[in-house]
């Protein structure tokens, strides 16, 4: 139901998945897209992301958007916390994150208060505008000449991958 999934696969038919999160670090961590596709469309799925991210800081979020994803994140959440493990790995990340005790009593009605411009303003904090970084694995002879417009490329070939 993301919109990179309903853009780059449904209608561009680029990949069978896509998604893109952020890493949950103690200090900064890094907001990473990952998808594969068929050597001849790397190019093409790269810029559709690119495009995709633009798109977003540009306009933002619609409020139906905003409606399936909370819906979504609400859901969930129960699921999560469930087992033993589940809950001792959301109370490491409440520990570790320096988050309320009562966070997950209060996690729905945070996610359900959180508003439009809230949402609108931290895309353009967080998304990366103009610097990218792409690590791309495959046919570097074929992959190149369809990304090369993008920005400068690095080329490194690992030997032995077993090691």
């Amino acid at each position: 139901t993301s919109r990179l999934m309903d853009r780059i696969r449904v209608n561009k038919g680029l990949t069978y998945g896509i998604e893109s999160r952020f890493t949950g670090q103690r200090e900064r961590g890094a907001f990473v897209v990952a998808s594969f596709t068929r050597t001849e469309t790397t190019g093409a799925l790269i810029e559709a992301i690119l495009d995709e991210l633009h798109r977003l800081r540009e306009k933002g979020v619609s409020t139906s958007e905003i409606r399936t994803a909370k819906q979504y994140l609400s859901g969930v959440f129960p699921l999560s916390i469930e087992g033993p493990a589940a809950l001792a790995n959301q109370l490491a990340g409440i520990e570790l994150f320096g988050l309320p005790e009562n966070y997950i009593e209060t996690y729905n009605a945070r996610v359900n208060g959180v508003s439009h411009e809230e949402i609108n303003r931290v895309i353009q904090a967080h998304i990366p505008g103009e610097v990218w970084l792409a690590v791309v694995l495959g046919k570097a002879d074929d992959i190149i000449p369809q990304i090369a417009h993008l920005g400068s490329i690095e080329h490194h070939v690992f030997e032995d991958l077993d090691q």
